[in-house]
């Protein structure tokens, strides 16, 4: 990358966004103290989100999301400001 574009941002794209078709649960490493074998290391399953359709969606940095489950779906809802 050249030394002037270090920091710099893009402009907004004035192509729409595109809703994502499917994503992968990948995993993350998780690690926590137990109480025999001291500190343990386990993977877990993890999503990750990104990307203007979700400000499409009406999703803002720094929403607070409300996360349900219901018959094999998450739905991630977005928590209004004091609920």
């Amino acid at each position: 990358m050249k030394p002037s574009l270090i920091g710099a941002r893009r402009a907004p794209s004035s192509s729409p966004a595109r809703m994502p078709v499917q994503c992968t649960v990948g995993s993350a490493r998780y690690e926590y103290l137990h109480e025999t074998r001291g500190k343990v290391s386990c993977r877990v399953p993890q999503l990750r989100l990104a990307g203007r359709w979700l400000e499409a969606c009406g999703f803002r940095v720094g929403d607070v999301l409300r996360l349900s489950v219901e018959e094999g779906a998450l739905v991630l809802t977005r928590s209004e400001p004091g609920a």
